[in-house]
């Protein structure tokens, strides 16, 4: 952060001490009324030089505020909030109106710098510095295990989308990191991997503790693979099956809500990544036990999404409708083109001239072959 200007307070004594030493008031030829004049226009004129000091140094300071973070001015509006005792809340703004509040509080405050100081000063012994926030507040699964770490003080609101959830988050936990210090343990999954914190950073210990302790037990990339985020079908299958009522998996219910097929996949992800990775040997099938919860839900899963899939391809080919890849799909129209039929017609009569070729024609050679014998 920039060094702010510090304030001067310039005593009458020290007013006066410059211009004493210029002119000895106390030698001959300076009478009682002289003497007053002379050190009343003394102490004008340095109150004059003090004030454009003051001046410059105010200037200085308020153009130092324009640079600040708006989400530093945010900050330091809550903690005026807090030590004004003020029940109120901040109204929910764009970000960068708070530097605009926060300069005009402290523009008709009586001493601004000391305000500011003050205000700073709760701000670095009470909030989470920035600094820890850079690893969840733009991504999305990050951002919803910590709300799921979270979740009882918000389980009565309402968020939706991607943008509404990482402000959540990063408010809360910039604000509240003392209240989340006290609770985030009751709420971590059992993980396989646990990490005894010994090491003390200060008020940011527990946030640092809950992030090595998910980044080292989440869900590896390995065994989600599987899962394609641009297939939406299979998105919804997968959101649908983790959220029913039999087998209830899905954070954050009626909390957070997903606005799209990317978000639905990354929620999808950060439910299983708080299912617990510890092996049971209740945990299983009747005759191969010894899965943790997560590995069995995922085992289940893509077992099931593999019969799903099983049983479309039957539908769709005993209903007539047939995918042509996106890959042969130009292929296909520059034969369409060429034999100048439909692509139902060219389809057809592909395969006829295949079952005529493959088929038929083999069949007939092992008749006649046999009928030789």
């Amino acid at each position: 952060m920039s060094k702010i200007p510090i304030y001067e307070n310039n005593t009458v004594d020290r007013q006066l001490s410059t211009y004493n030493d210029a002119k000895d008031l106390s030698s001959e030829g300076y009478n009682a009324n002289d003497k007053s004049e002379l050190l009343s226009k003394a102490a004008v004129s340095e109150s004059i030089k003090d004030f454009k000091s003051e001046r410059r140094s105010i200037d200085n300071f308020f153009s130092f505020l324009k640079k600040i973070s708006d989400r530093e001015a945010m900050s330091l509006l809550h903690a005026r909030d807090i030590l004004e005792n003020n029940s109120r809340k901040l109204k929910i703004l764009n970000i960068d109106d708070y530097k605009i509040l926060l300069i005009d509080y402290l523009y008709r405050h009586h001493n601004p710098i000391e305000e500011y100081t003050t205000l700073l000063s709760y701000k670095s012994k009470n909030f989470l510095p920035e600094t820890y926030i850079s690893w969840f507040q733009d991504n999305l699964r990050h951002s919803l295990f910590l709300a799921y770490l979270i979740e009882s003080p918000l389980k009565n609101q309402v968020y939706t989308g991607r943008s509404e959830l990482l402000e959540l988050v990063i408010t809360y936990l910039l604000y509240n990191i003392n209240s989340f210090d006290h609770s985030y343990r009751r709420t971590l999954p059992t993980y396989n991997t646990f990490i005894v914190w010994e090491a003390d950073n200060g008020i940011a210990t527990g946030i640092i503790h809950a992030k090595s302790i998910y980044l080292k037990n989440r869900v590896e990339n390995r065994q989600t693979k599987w899962i394609d985020v641009d297939n939406p079908n299979q998105i919804n299958w997968i959101y649908d099956y983790l959220d029913r009522a039999d087998n209830q998996h899905i954070i954050l219910k009626d909390t957070f809500f997903p606005e799209s097929i990317v978000e639905k996949y990354e929620l999808i992800l950060a439910s299983l990544d708080v299912l617990s990775n510890v092996e049971s040997p209740e945990i299983g099938t009747k005759n191969n036990k010894g899965f943790s919860l997560r590995s069995y839900i995922l085992y289940s899963m893509k077992k099931a999404w593999d019969g799903q899939k099983s049983y479309e391809v039957k539908s769709k080919v005993s209903d007539g409708k047939i995918k042509v890849y996106k890959s042969n799909q130009s292929k296909l129209e520059a034969l369409m083109a060429f034999s100048g039929v439909t692509a139902n017609q060219f389809i057809n009569n592909s395969i006829e001239a295949m079952y005529d070729e493959l088929l038929v024609s083999n069949t007939k050679a092992l008749n006649q072959g046999g009928a030789s014998d």
